[in-house]
C-alpha cells in the first residue's frame, strides 16, 4: 500500500480484535485517521469499516462523556482554553456544556497566570493596596484586588481607595489645582497618557494657558490669534495646504473656530480647488507663472503645474522666476522671551526661518524656549534692504539691545548674512560637482542640492545631455 508516494505495510499485530479495543473510547474519525494511521489503515485494508460507525456513535453517546474521561482527555491533549478546545476539538467543547462539567469549563477559563478563584482575600488586597501610590497604579499591577474591594464589600479598604486615591468632590474644579497637576509632567503626551482625564477637562474649560509650560507651541500668546489677525496672515497665500503647512499655529486656530465660520472667512480666498486632467496647459501654466516671483514658493503652491512645465518642455515660463527670492536683500527680525533675552538674526526667507526656529534643535531659539518652557514673542525690525546693510544694522541693534539689559542669545557674531542656499550653488559651482559624476545618477548622490538647484534652474540637461 502507499501513502504520499510511500509504501505502508500493514502490521500484522492489528487484528481486528486488537482493532475493535483500539476504537472504543474514539470520538473523531479525522483525528484517529491523523494520530494513528497505521491502525486506521489496518481497519480499511481489513474491511472492518463498521468500527468507524462505532466512532461516530461514541460522539453521542453520553457514557463515553462522564466527568473523568472528560478531565483525562482534556488532561492528555493539554488544551490551554476553552478557544483552543474549541478550534481542536468542537464535539468534546460542546459536551462539556452538553454535561454540564462546570469545574471543567472555569479550569479552561482560567488563564496560565491569572490567579485562582477566591485568591484575593481581605489581608492580600490590603497588601496590594499599601504597594500602590495611585488608583491607576492599583488598576495596573493588581486589577483583582481591585474587583474583589469591590464586590466583596471590604468597606475600610474602599475608603482608603476614596482618600488616597482619589481628590474631593469639587477639588478639579480649581485652576490651580489643575496647574499643579500639569506641572507633574513634561510634555503633551505623558500628560494624556497619566491623566487623561484632567486633560480633557482643561480643554473643556478652554483653560490652554495651563499647557502653555508643557505644550511645544510655537508663536503668540494664547488668544492672539483672532479671527481678524487670522485674516491678515492668510492673505499672504493662496492655497490651503502651503498655508497649513507654514503657519500651524494660525491654521489651528482656524480650525477650532470653524463652526463660528472663522474657515470661510479666513481661507475663502485661497485656491482649494481639485483640477481636471489636462488643466496645467500652456496657457493656464503662464498665468499661474506670473503671479509669482519666487520658484520655491510656486513649485510648494502649485506642484501640478511644475510637472507639466517640465513634461511639456515650457522653461521658459520659469526664467524670470528667482530660484530662492532676492538674494540680496534681507529684514532683520528678533524673538523676545519674558525673562528680558532676546536673539537678533537676518533672513531673506522669514516664513523659513521661523519653521527652523521652531522645529529644528540645532535652533538657539528653539533650545532657549525648550531650556525656560517659555514662548517668545517673533518682531519682524525692519523691511527689506540691502544685504550689506543688514548685516551692518544687525551688529548694531545687537549692542543697543545689550545696552538696554538684555541677554543676548546670539552666538555667531553679527554680520553673517543668514541662510541663503541660492546664493552658494551657483552655475560654476554646480558644474564642477556634475563633472566629477558620470551620469545624473552620481551626481545626485555627490550632492543632492547641487542636483536639485541644476534642474530647476535648466542646467541639469546641459551637464547631462539627453541621449
Amino acid at each position: 500500500m502507499k501513502k504520499g508516494g510511500k509504501i505502508v505495510k500493514i502490521n500484522p499485530l492489528h487484528t481486528e480484535e486488537f482493532c475493535n479495543n483500539f476504537i472504543k473510547d474514539l470520538i473523531s474519525i479525522k483525528q484517529f485517521k491523523k494520530d494513528h494511521y497505521d491502525v486506521f489503515r489496518a481497519i480499511e485494508v481489513g474491511g472492518w469499516t463498521y468500527m468507524f460507525d462505532k466512532i461516530k456513535e461514541n460522539r453521542y453517546n453520553s457514557e463515553h462523556w462522564d466527568h473523568e474521561k472528560c478531565k483525562k482527555f482534556i488532561e492528555d491533549n493539554k488544551y490551554e482554553n476553552l478557544i483552543d478546545l474549541k478550534d481542536k476539538n468542537q464535539y468534546l467543547y460542546h459536551m462539556l456544556y452538553k454535561m454540564k462539567h462546570t469545574d471543567l469549563i472555569t479550569s479552561l477559563k482560567v488563564k496560565p497566570n491569572m490567579n485562582p478563584p477566591d485568591y484575593w482575600t481581605y489581608d492580600r488586597c490590603k497588601e496590594a493596596v499599601d504597594a500602590c501610590e495611585t488608583l491607576p497604579e492599583l488598576l495596573e499591577k493588581f486589577g483583582g484586588a481591585h474587583n474583589a474591594i469591590r464586590k466583596k464589600k471590604y468597606t475600610d479598604l474602599k475608603d482608603i481607595l476614596k482618600v488616597r486615591f482619589t481628590k474631593p468632590r469639587g477639588y478639579w474644579d480649581s485652576k490651580e489645582n489643575c496647574k499643579e497637576e500639569v506641572l507633574k509632567y513634561t510634555s503633551i503626551e505623558e500628560f494624556k497618557n497619566g491623566n487623561k482625564w484632567v486633560y480633557e477637562l482643561i480643554l473643556s474649560r478652554n483653560w490652554d494657558e495651563l499647557l502653555i509650560p508643557i505644550k511645544v507651541r510655537f508663536g503668540q500668546k494664547p488668544g492672539y490669534w483672532t479671527k481678524e489677525r487670522c485674516r491678515e496672515e492668510a492673505l499672504k497665500y493662496t492655497s490651503k495646504k502651503f498655508f497649513g503647512k507654514e503657519c500651524k499655529p494660525v491654521y489651528a486656530a482656524v480650525l477650532r473656530n470653524k463652526a463660528d465660520g472663522w474657515m470661510e472667512y479666513v481661507c475663502g480666498h485661497m485656491d482649494n480647488i481639485q483640477r481636471p486632467n489636462g488643466f496645467w496647459n500652456y496657457e493656464t501654466c503662464k498665468e499661474y507663472v506670473n503671479k509669482h516671483t519666487k520658484l520655491n514658493e510656486f513649485r510648494r503652491e502649485y506642484s501640478g503645474a511644475i510637472h507639466a512645465i517640465k513634461r511639456e518642455g515650457w522653461d521658459e515660463l520659469l526664467d524670470h522666476l528667482e530660484l530662492y527670492g532676492n538674494s540680496g536683500d534681507r529684514l532683520l527680525y528678533a524673538y523676545f522671551f519674558p525673562d528680558n533675552s532676546v536673539y537678533i538674526g537676518l533672513t531673506c526667507e522669514p516664513t523659513a526661518r521661523k519653521c527652523k526656529h521652531a522645529n529644528s534643535t540645532d535652533s538657539t531659539v528653539y533650545k532657549y524656549r525648550e531650556s525656560t518652557k517659555t514662548i517668545p514673542q517673533y518682531i519682524e525690525l525692519t523691511d527689506y534692504m540691502n544685504e550689506f546693510e543688514a548685516a551692518k544694522l544687525e551688529g548694531e541693534l545687537i549692542e543697543k539691545y545689550r545696552n538696554e539689559g538684555y541677554n543676548i542669545l546670539n552666538k555667531a557674531k553679527a554680520g553673517g548674512l543668514g541662510g541663503n542656499p541660492g546664493k552658494d550653488w551657483s552655475y560654476e559651482y554646480c558644474k564642477s560637482l556634475a563633472e566629477g559624476a558620470k551620469n545624473r545618477s552620481e551626481f545626485h548622490s555627490i550632492s543632492s542640492t547641487a542636483y536639485q538647484v541644476s534642474y530647476n534652474n535648466g542646467w541639469i540637461d546641459e551637464f547631462f545631455p539627453k541621449k
